[in-house]
């Protein structure tokens, strides 16, 4: 992604593609489904990856010096899919993990917890950090 990388901008385009596609009736659903921990767009998840590909794409997603950022401003959106989002963004990013990631994963685990996040971070994103760097297993140990 370009120097001129604009986090909110990005954060808007992915907004008005949940808000295009959102279901109010399917949202309680969801809501109900998750204890009425979170709000919801009301999107399932083939939708949501489908509308959200584009930006997805290694030409449009954020730069990974940006990552953290945006990451932070996702996890702070009221609706769920936007946590389902930033997961599914980072996922993209295994390969040049760098040691410090491990500070997001922790902000993303001790914030907005709950099973579906936290199960997935746990699996897909600590998991393969901690493949890339084996010493640093105890961190997990050490927190809380």
């Amino acid at each position: 992604m370009s120097d001129n990388f604009n986090p909110d901008k990005y954060i808007e385009e992915i907004t008005c593609a949940f808000e295009a596609i959102a279901d109010s009736e399917y949202a309680e659903g969801q809501k109900k489904y998750m204890r009425n921990k979170f709000e919801f767009f009301g999107i399932q998840a083939s939708p949501r990856r489908k509308v959200t590909r584009e930006f997805m794409r290694k030409d449009n997603r954020p730069a990974y010096e940006n990552l953290a950022v945006v990451i932070k401003k996702l996890w702070k959106r009221e609706e769920r899919e936007y946590q389902y989002f930033a997961v599914e963004l980072l996922e993209r990013y295994e390969k040049p993990f760098t040691e410090e990631i491990i500070n997001l994963f922790e902000y993303m685990i001790t914030n907005k917890s709950w099973w579906d996040t936290v199960d997935r971070i746990a699996k897909n994103l600590a998991g393969k950090y901690f493949e890339l760097f084996p010493g640093k297993r105890g961190v997990f140990a050490k927190m809380g």
